[in-house]
């Protein structure tokens, strides 16, 4: 995560502190234990971190259904400009 992003480490409770443009977690915190209720806030962490678990399993897929329909339609549209010349197409 960025440096700007500390606050959201200071709002959890975790300690960190920035290090060569990076924030780095000071000291090893347990988040989540089994059998208790993810707020939102760890719910973010979890997919920043790409740890997966229950609650961002939904939200992973729905990223990756986005990625794969977003990588689709750009080979539709590259079948069907290179054929006509992508030099007339991208210089008018």
């Amino acid at each position: 995560m960025e440096p700007g992003k500390t606050s959201f480490f200071q709002a959890l409770g975790i300690p960190s502190k920035i290090a060569r443009g990076t924030i780095e977690i000071v000291s090893d915190v347990q988040v989540v234990t089994a059998g208790t209720r993810v707020g939102s806030s760890l719910k973010v962490l979890s997919l920043a971190l790409k740890y997966p678990t229950i609650v961002s399993i939904t939200h992973s897929l729905v990223n990756s259904y986005k990625n794969l329909l977003a990588t689709a339609l750009l080979y539709l549209c590259l079948v069907t400009i290179l054929p006509y010349g992508a030099s007339s197409f991208l210089h008018g």
